[in-house]
This record gives structure tokens, sequence and C-alpha cells, in this order.
């Protein structure tokens, strides 16, 4: 069940991911956004949480054996893990997310990555 009460909003980095196609740049932030102001706080929790729904869970068989040669789960594994580098395994989301995003259909747009806890 999600428990939106007791949600924690921990860390936020945001990026601006462009097209290099359509000859944008890309924005990698050079610092975790500052969260806290209390206002400011509120209503980013408030825009990361309100639309969850109650989970519907699905079991995806991996392309290999191995969770760790996932880059993404690996990536996203290490936010967990690494406490201090959030930020900077957030670039490195943004950096890989870049280099998939060479069509000219794909859009730019923001990249915003964050950590919540007590949220289930």
């Amino acid at each position: 069940m999600i428990n939106r009460r007791e949600a924690v909003l921990n860390h936020v980095s945001i990026h601006y991911i462009g097209n290099e196609l359509q000859n944008e740049t890309s924005v990698f932030s050079s610092m975790p956004l500052d969260i806290s102001e209390e206002i400011l706080y509120h209503q980013l929790l408030s825009f990361f949480t309100d639309n969850f729904k109650e989970p519907e869970f699905y079991q995806f068989q991996p392309l290999t054996d191995s969770l760790d040669e996932n880059f993404m789960y690996s990536m996203i594994s290490s936010l967990f893990d690494k406490k201090d580098s959030f930020h900077a395994e957030s670039i490195e989301m943004a950096k890989w997310l870049l280099s998939f995003s060479k069509h000219h259909f794909i859009h730019s747009g923001e990249l915003m990555v964050c950590k919540i806890q007590n949220l289930f």
C-alpha cells in the first residue's frame, strides 16, 4: 500500500537531455537540487507521489540470467547502495539515455531522478 504521509524525499537531480540530431545540447546539473526550502520540498514530493496508484506487480524475463549484466538495473542499484554518489549516478543515467536518443522523432526534455523513502 502506498503511504504518502510517511514518504521522505531525500535527493533530486534534474538534467536536460537534448537531441543531438536536432542540434540541441544536453545540460547535466552540477549539483543536486536544494530541497531544503519547505514549500519546494512539499511541492516536489506531491509532484512525484500524487500520481502513484496502488501497484500492480509484473515479472519480466530478463534478457540474460544475471541482472548484474543489465546496465540500467546496475545503475539504479548503485543509487541505493552508494548514498554519497546519487548525483553522479544520475548524470550517468542521463548520458546513457542520451546515447539512445539519437532519432529525429525523440524529443528533448528533463530527466528527474529522485529518491523517496517510506513510500510503501
